[in-house]
């Protein structure tokens, strides 16, 4: 199987707080644990908590609890590696295959067919270039939307 860009882990940092919810809970609580990142993922969860909207009282909790989540669940989370989101999802979120498929498939010329007016500069501009051998000035009557 051949890799691709899109089989990289980095993109299962752009999980969002649902998706990486909806696959924690699809795991046995054993098997979703902060191994080496129980510091970093402390020192998220305080940056979190220390916003100055989360500062009173149970606003933290509540907000949480919005999302059907506790801060242990929070903690586990932010502690989570890259590598260990791609490994616990079952395929790709689809927003990331949906990259992949878009991606996958060769640019046509017809992906962006300009206006006729504009094909017709485009032409004579390149036939300049061919003529002279210079791209002095080939730009110009391609761009120019003011040109006749």
């Amino acid at each position: 199987m051949t890799q691709t860009v899109f089989d990289s882990s980095a993109w299962y940092r752009g999980l969002t707080l649902t998706e990486r919810l909806e696959s924690l809970r699809a795991v046995p609580q054993s098997a979703a644990n902060l191994g080496a990142h129980a510091v970093r993922a402390g020192q998220r969860l305080q940056r979190w908590r220390s916003q100055l909207q989360f500062a009173a009282g149970s606003i933290f909790a509540q907000r949480l609890a919005m999302d059907g989540l506790t801060e242990e669940m929070l903690l586990r989370m932010l502690g989570e590696s890259a590598e260990t989101l791609r490994d616990r999802l079952p395929s790709p979120p689809a927003w990331l295959a949906e990259l992949a498929r878009a991606f996958s498939r060769p640019a046509s010329d017809n992906s962006f067919p300009l206006p006729e007016s504009l094909r017709d500069r485009m032409d004579a501009a390149l036939a300049a270039r061919d003529a002279t051998g210079s791209i002095e000035n080939v730009a110009t009557p391609a761009v120019n939307l003011d040109a006749p």
